[in-house]
């Protein structure tokens, strides 16, 4: 057998190698988010339910803009707004990953939206009625600018809602298309409520001072 020909053999089997290791490569760089993630919750889940959630993940960053999973069932955008997911076969989200070390209880049942100690009180939306399929959390007020549920995979998708936060009023609005915002509900401090009218018809929100 020649160099040469020992070259060519050389040269493709490195190219069959480099061709088997990538897709692995691949897979092994979509693990962290969940191998890191270390909640019974999530340890306990199969095989298929990890790649359901994750799937489920992956069509809700497609969605959002700007968002990175920062948890197994967790995305989390620039502004610090937080979109947790159920877990398969689950119907409601479980609570924030980042909740466990600061919550107190104000009120016999929040519906997992968080009441840290020291810092803001959170408000979130739930895609489905009575507090149920995935929670957007936001913790921050929001008077100067409205927030477009569209930058969070969320748009006409709230359905129920809880706020927990002390001297906030939440504002909802739809866009029925004709440059005429209509305000669907507000959301008093420290209420919560299991429907909403105006079912899966949210645009955007103001969070403002009372």
């Amino acid at each position: 057998m020649t160099h040469s020909r020992v070259r060519r053999l050389l040269v493709r089997t490195a190219g069959a190698l480099v061709l088997l290791v990538a897709p692995l490569g691949a897979q092994a760089a979509a693990a962290p988010s969940q191998a890191g993630d270390q909640r019974a919750i999530i340890t306990s889940l199969s095989d298929g339910d990890r790649d359901v959630l994750q799937q489920a993940v992956d069509a809700q960053l497609a969605a959002g803009k700007g968002g990175r999973q920062t948890a197994a069932n967790e995305i989390t955008f620039p502004d610090g707004a937080v979109l947790v997911l159920p877990l398969p076969g689950q119907a409601q989200a479980p609570p924030w990953s980042g909740d466990h070390r600061r919550r107190t209880v104000r009120s016999p049942d929040w519906k997992h939206c968080p009441t840290p100690v020291s810092e803001p009180s959170y408000y979130c939306f739930y895609a489905d009625r009575n507090w149920g399929g995935r929670r957007l959390q936001f913790n921050l007020f929001h008077e100067d600018a409205a927030v477009y549920f569209t930058d969070y995979g969320f748009r006409d998708q709230a359905s129920s809602w809880v706020n927990t936060a002390r001297g906030l009023e939440v504002i909802v609005d739809n866009d029925p298309g004709d440059g005429q915002w209509l305000m669907l509900w507000k959301e008093p401090a420290e209420s919560l409520s299991a429907s909403v009218a105006y079912d899966n018809m949210a645009d955007r929100f103001w969070a403002v001072r009372q």
